[in-house]
């Protein structure tokens, strides 16, 4: 007789558990996974602590075989989102699953039932839950880990996933160049020579200039940082602004790896216009870390955040009247020199839509590599 399986809600603090420490199960011996923070996991499960839950709903399940976890999944539905966009979405993430096909499409029903069950029609995933936590499959890229706010997972889910039916609905890149690509010094002679350029001439051309960010006036610089954000977005159909609190909330969980060097301020005429944000690499320390499980966990995070060696770059915002006048380049140039100066030996650039010209044409300039391809798919529901 073929073993038992059942798809779980979490309810009970045993299904809690089972449904945290998973992905442990799955990634075993894996050298390129980095543990999620504990924690922070558990937070956005957490109506105390995760704003969606404000506005949307959200549920985590567990699939269960023989007393035994073999997968993971948690619908969410922003109904905030919906209104704005005018849609009829829910999302998927937290998929977690071992190689069968028959826990997969147990989950997968679960969550097209779930969908159905709310007058919703599209299913779309995985990301947990907003479009900026480690969105998409990873689908091409399996030489470095992945860097922070970025995804990971085996090969075989890809399978699982389109298996099922899914189909693409966006692809994100992530590119990556190397010190060690470049000529030797330290100056902008070793940069490439496009962006120098092109960032000169719009500095002279149109009186552009940069400033950093000031940990001293941190709330106000992170509410113009966020207005410009949303700003720069807002023509994408499908764009939710970021609430204060989210943004916020957001913010302080980064606060204490924000460098001012790479949080640059674009201006004109003395007016915040443009945003670029860069953070260094935590992954490469918490890749060590086991997810923050244990007090001994700590001294190694501090230990390994000592010898970070690469930097990411996360933000790029222009007000859209600024597009395609150097101010993107102007704020590469910034970060680019920081990156130089402090000695970091490569730099990654994650994650940007692949149908975002302004952004994909000046890594490509840069001398920049795609590193890694995300793909989120969805799903119609509709019987």
């Amino acid at each position: 007789m073929p073993s038992a399986l059942s798809i779980e809600p979490v309810v009970t603090p045993r299904q809690r558990r089972a449904f945290l420490l998973f992905p442990w199960q799955i990634y075993q011996g894996d050298a390129n996974w980095v543990p999620p923070i504990l924690s922070e996991r558990a937070a956005r499960l957490d109506p105390r602590q995760n704003p969606l839950f404000q506005h949307g709903d959200v549920e985590p399940f567990v699939a269960m075989r023989n007393g035994r976890a073999v997968g993971t999944i948690a619908l969410a539905v922003d109904h905030r989102m919906n209104q704005l966009c005018n849609g009829k979405i829910a999302i998927f993430g937290f998929f977690e699953c071992v190689d069968d096909h028959a826990v997969a499409q147990a989950l997968f029903d679960q969550a097209v039932a779930w969908t159905r069950a709310r007058g919703l029609t599209t299913l779309r995933g995985p990301q947990s839950f907003s479009a900026n936590d480690e969105p998409g499959l990873l689908i091409e890229g399996r030489r470095t880990p992945p860097v922070l706010l970025m995804g990971w997972n085996p090969p075989y889910y890809v399978d699982l996933v389109e298996r099922y039916g899914f189909h693409k609905w966006m692809d994100s890149l992530a590119y990556r160049m190397y010190r060690d690509d470049l000529p030797a010094g330290t100056d902008d002679a070793v940069l490439p020579a496009r962006l120098v350029r092109v960032a000169e001439y719009a500095r002279r051309r149109y009186g552009y200039t940069v400033r950093h960010a000031s940990l001293e006036d941190w709330d106000s610089d992170m509410e113009i940082a966020r207005q410009i954000y949303n700003g720069s977005l807002a023509v994408l159909p499908e764009f939710t602004p970021m609430e204060e609190r989210e943004w916020s909330q957001q913010a302080e969980k980064l606060r204490p790896l924000i460098d001012p060097d790479f949080a640059i301020f674009a201006q004109v005429d003395g007016r915040e216009v443009g945003f670029g944000l860069g953070l260094a690499d935590i992954n490469q320390a918490l890749l060590h870390c086991n997810g923050l499980r244990h007090p001994w966990n700590y001294l190694q995070l501090w230990w390994h955040s000592r010898r970070i060696r690469g930097v990411s770059f996360k933000i790029m915002a222009l007000l859209p009247e600024y597009w395609g006048r150097g101010l993107d380049a102007l704020i590469y140039l910034e970060m680019a020199r920081a990156t130089l100066r402090k000695g970091y030996r490569w730099m990654d650039m994650s994650l940007t839509g692949e149908d975002n010209p302004m952004t994909n044409k000046l890594a490509t300039h840069m001398g920049a590599q795609l590193d890694k391809r995300y793909r989120v798919y969805e799903l119609d529901v509709r019987a």
